[in-house]
């Protein structure tokens, strides 16, 4: 074969490659919020605001007014799983942990309160969206958030008698230590 070509089927492979057709594939995968060294990924956003979004739907008819609702339901949930990692973060250091037991014990205390069984509670998260694991996983949340703030505000704020002052002295305890914590850590929001 002559070096012309050789060199001319070179170039023809090199300009084939170089047209051949761009796909269009969708996102599968991205990075919405990093929190120290942690990434939080769209998927489990989504994941997460899966509840909420078939409310939003049967709630508001018109597509930009819906549109707007999950976009604001995504931006607020992302600002909740920020915290939670700043939680994680701060229960890590402080060596907190919750456990199954604790997990089974506020199952059965909700169910008590809501004068239900654990399965009939059970069954009442999963008709509003929430799966069974889902559900454990925000009373895991709870619990750990809860055992956090005793550890900040023990011995700063005092229970009282007026049950809403003393809520609202946890509310901005709550806020304080999570702006604290945030100034901590890097997070970088990515939505």
């Amino acid at each position: 074969m002559k070096p012309t070509h050789c060199l001319a089927g070179v170039l023809l492979a090199f300009s084939t490659m170089l047209q051949a057709p761009s796909s269009h594939g969708a996102i599968v995968e991205r990075v919405v919020a990093v929190v120290g060294e942690r990434p939080i990924l769209l998927s489990d956003l989504l994941h997460r605001a899966e509840p909420h979004l078939a409310r939003i739907r049967d709630a508001v008819g018109d597509d930009a007014r819906r549109a707007a609702a999950e976009s604001t339901l995504h931006r607020e949930l992302l600002e909740r799983m920020i915290d939670e990692r700043l939680e994680e973060v701060a229960a890590d250091r402080a060596h907190l942990a919750v456990t199954p037991d604790e997990i089974d014990a506020a199952l059965r205390n909700i169910a008590t309160e809501a004068r239900l069984s654990v399965s009939e509670l059970v069954a009442e998260a999963k008709r509003l969206g929430l799966g069974e694991q889902a559900y454990r996983d925000e009373l895991r949340r709870q619990i750990l958030e809860a055992k956090l703030l005793e550890l900040r505000v023990r011995g700063r704020v005092r229970p009282s008698e007026d049950a809403r002052a003393y809520a609202d002295a946890m509310a901005r305890a709550r806020k304080e230590w999570l702006l604290e914590l945030r100034r901590g850590v890097y997070v970088d929001v990515r939505l």
